[in-house]
């Protein structure tokens, strides 16, 4: 396969796991945050940070990562960390649901943290 294609097809399987994991951080936040009323800071951290665990397993597992969870880790804390205080910051300053605030946030960082990872070389694209 040539890289062109492995990247289409890495970028396809990035997609497939960001489009479950981001309706999962779009559902447990807008019922854990707008219907049964927790804190919205402290829970959207939980909520995201667990996710974000359980996605670099699936990820490597999926072949769209190397195995190398501390550069997936410092590559993604930033963005990743910066998620629940946009979604605090949506709710609470904004007005703006969990739900609403949490897909908006979250479709920016889900294409900010593959152009990372691509320009870092922890995305598995390289000729098989």
């Amino acid at each position: 396969m040539s890289i062109t294609e492995n990247l289409l097809k890495n970028f396809s399987r990035y997609t497939l796991i960001g489009i479950v994991f981001y309706f999962l951080s779009v559902g447990i936040n807008g019922l854990l945050i707008d219907v049964l009323g927790l804190p919205t800071l402290i829970t959207s951290l939980l909520v995201l940070t667990a996710l974000f665990l359980v996605k670099f397993v699936v990820s490597v597992y999926l072949d769209v990562v190397k195995n190398r969870f501390t550069l997936y880790l410092v590559s993604n804390a930033v963005i990743s960390l910066a998620a629940p205080f946009g979604v605090w910051h949506a709710v609470e300053q904004w007005g703006l649901s969990a739900s609403i605030s949490t897909a908006v946030i979250l479709a920016v960082v889900f294409l900010l943290r593959y152009l990372v990872m691509g320009k870092i070389g922890l995305l598995n694209i390289e000729n098989r």
